[in-house]
């Protein structure tokens, strides 16, 4: 997608859903806003850009629609804390209910325990890195 002299040009790999763009790019699809100045990337791996492919194909548009709108709000015009916790506690409802649909591998709790872990450590230092480099 294009924004050339305020006129919107789309490549072969977009798809216009509404005020929003889809784009499969290499790895990732891509979900942007007419405007330009809104996107979200997701690894086509992930069960949501498999979700979006299989929208695309049967011509689902309008739940499409909907759902990347429900995005865009999410992530820009909602600065409601306890919204969001009732939307992300929705999505992992959701996601308990469909773990096979959804193609997702079962996670022990202690194999959960070291993932959490992991990703602690890994958030700890990028922070420390972040702070380091900061103070320079």
């Amino acid at each position: 997608m294009k924004i050339a002299k305020g006129k919107l040009k789309l490549s072969s790999s977009d798809t216009k859903i509404g005020e929003f763009v889809i784009t499969n790019e290499a790895e990732h699809v891509k979900i942007q806003a007419t405007s330009g100045f809104w996107s979200m990337r997701y690894h086509q791996s992930t069960p949501f850009a498999r979700f979006i492919e299989t929208g695309l194909q049967n011509k689902q548009t309008e739940a499409l629609h909907n759902i990347i709108s429900v995005l865009y709000y999410a992530t820009t015009l909602v600065p409601d804390v306890e919204y969001l916790k009732q939307v992300q506690n929705s999505c992992i409802d959701y996601y308990e209910r469909n773990k096979e649909i959804l193609g997702a591998p079962a996670v022990s709790d202690a194999e959960d325990k070291v993932i959490l872990q992991e990703l602690k450590e890994e958030y700890l230092a990028a922070e420390a890195l972040h702070e380091e480099n900061e103070r320079e």
